[in-house]
């Protein structure tokens, strides 16, 4: 397992790896059969701070609410996408996977889960915004200012009812702060 208390500086504790990243612009692709959200793709998006979970041959996410760095009581959200599940999982369909779940493989994963076709929602309901999925997409397409990001929030995010650790693995907490607090515990 890795927990990355900075983005570039993950632990390693087995095959599994976790990071986070915090909000930013990014490309996201569209392509499903009804042609809904064909207005969208290819736009520039503001995108929620994440939590990423790989282990090999399958990736996880799920929504942060505050742009900072999670500790192990950090409330997480559903990440407002298409094709993940209600655990998070994401459907790989058209994403290029990288082989392994390794510290070097985090840019790969990154890359492969945006470059993908965003195609069918898996799940009810993404997020707390008004027209749902596609209206919050279609909102926030090619908008770039710090206001844009507001619409990731506590009031535009859905939570989920669990906090950071208890996606990672129950057997590991994240360090506090003080000496040693950028490498994690793991009880016995």
């Amino acid at each position: 397992m890795t927990i990355t208390t900075r983005r570039t500086e993950p632990f390693s504790l087995g095959r599994m790896i976790a990071w986070w990243t915090p909000r930013r612009m990014q490309r996201m692709f569209f392509e499903n059969a009804e042609g809904k959200a064909e207005q969208l793709n290819g736009k520039a998006f503001p995108q929620p701070p994440l939590v990423w979970r790989v282990t090999p041959g399958d990736l996880k996410l799920r929504a942060i609410c505050e742009n900072k760095r999670p500790d192990a009581e950090t409330a997480l959200a559903v990440a407002p996408f298409w094709n993940l599940s209600d655990d998070g999982r994401v459907c790989l369909g058209s994403m290029r996977c990288p082989e392994t779940a390794s510290v070097t493989s985090i840019g790969a994963w990154e890359q492969g889960f945006y470059e993908s076709a965003f195609t069918h929602a898996n799940v009810g309901r993404v997020t707390r915004h008004k027209g749902g999925h596609d209206a919050l997409w279609a909102e926030l397409a090619g908008k770039r200012r710090q206001c844009d990001f507001g619409l990731f929030g506590r009031g535009g995010l859905l939570d989920v009812g669990q906090c950071l650790v208890g996606v990672l693995d129950h057997g590991v907490e994240l360090g506090n702060a003080g000496a040693g607090a950028d490498r994690p515990r793991v009880r016995p």
